[in-house]
């Protein structure tokens, strides 16, 4: 096993082509859902074949992923793609992590009860309004604070923000970003989320705070559903080198990369002899072993 920590490089990683390579090595497995196991709509082959195998072999399977919703949400969308609750244990979304700290963890935010909550994001992930005990604004000039968890239905462009983030600047407010993801991937259509808008506030001198890969909370959540479990024997699993590659590292987890996810265009499109270690080479992020997709 490679050692975690940032000293791995290029020349370390293995290249495996099937998960049953490492599985003697670990004994838990976070795998991330969208761009690993599907594509929003459809399973990619052999992703629950293999999630299967690993449960039929005892390992825990947790599904780890970025999607800004209650994990219960999360768990029926990715059942009508085919990943059913017997393809896993445990799923921890950047939406419960999220939820969990608004709830029970107020304080850390600087949050106060009186605080008032302005929206961005889809009608799809507004549940994690529901059951918080801070009001909220349908104005900006209303709100405290900003909970960002994706992109508003017809402006799919950073630039349809540009008002909406000057103006909380204005006022200084605080962000909340459900999930920090830049790109995804939804039916091989690439297109922003709410990373993507977070960081433009950011760039305008805004406070965000991060839940989600690569952030630690999130890691927290899935190790401590894993009493018992040595770090050592955890192994992450995900398409996204900076949330996946980078979060594990972060957190001193050993990861798999998988190439044919979100940077699949990319790699292609290299004239590299090696396009994948060219990859890590350019990004600084190693993982400890590499894929093309997620099969046994």
């Amino acid at each position: 096993m490679v050692d975690s920590n940032h000293t791995t490089n290029a020349s370390q990683y293995a290249r495996i082509s099937g998960v049953r390579e490492l599985v003697d090595k670990y004994d838990a497995f976070l795998v991330d859902s969208y761009g690993v196991l599907h594509d929003g709509e459809s399973l990619y082959p052999g992703s629950a074949e293999c999630l299967e195998n690993l449960r039929s072999m005892g390992r825990a399977v947790v599904i780890l992923t970025n999607t800004p919703r209650r994990a219960r949400t999360v768990a029926r969308e990715i059942e009508k793609v085919g990943i059913e609750p017997r393809h896993y244990d445990i799923l921890v979304s950047a939406g419960e992590v999220t939820f969990r700290m608004l709830t029970t963890r107020r304080e850390e935010l600087g949050l106060a009860v009186d605080d008032v909550i302005y929206y961005v994001g889809p009608p799809r992930s507004r549940e994690l309004l529901d059951g918080l005990s801070l009001a909220e604004s349908t104005a900006i000039e209303g709100a405290s604070v900003m909970l960002i968890t994706g992109l508003f239905p017809g402006m799919e462009e950073v630039g349809d923000y540009d008002q909406l983030l000057s103006d909380a600047r204005a006022r200084n407010l605080p962000a909340i970003c459900a999930n920090p993801d830049l790109v995804a991937i939804r039916s091989g259509t690439r297109g922003g989320c709410a990373g993507t808008v977070a960081a433009e506030y950011q760039k305008l001198g805004g406070i965000v705070r991060y839940f989600g890969k690569p952030f630690p909370e999130i890691y927290e959540m899935a190790l401590d559903a894993l009493p018992g479990t040595d770090r050592s024997r955890v192994l992450c699993v995900g398409d996204a080198l900076h949330t996946d590659v980078g979060g594990a590292r972060n957190a001193g987890l050993d990861c798999l990369f998988v190439s044919g996810g979100i940077h699949q265009e990319e790699i292609g499109a290299s004239m590299h002899h090696d396009p994948v270690a060219s990859l890590f080479h350019q990004n600084k992020v190693f993982p400890t072993a590499s894929i093309d997709r997620f099969q046994w």
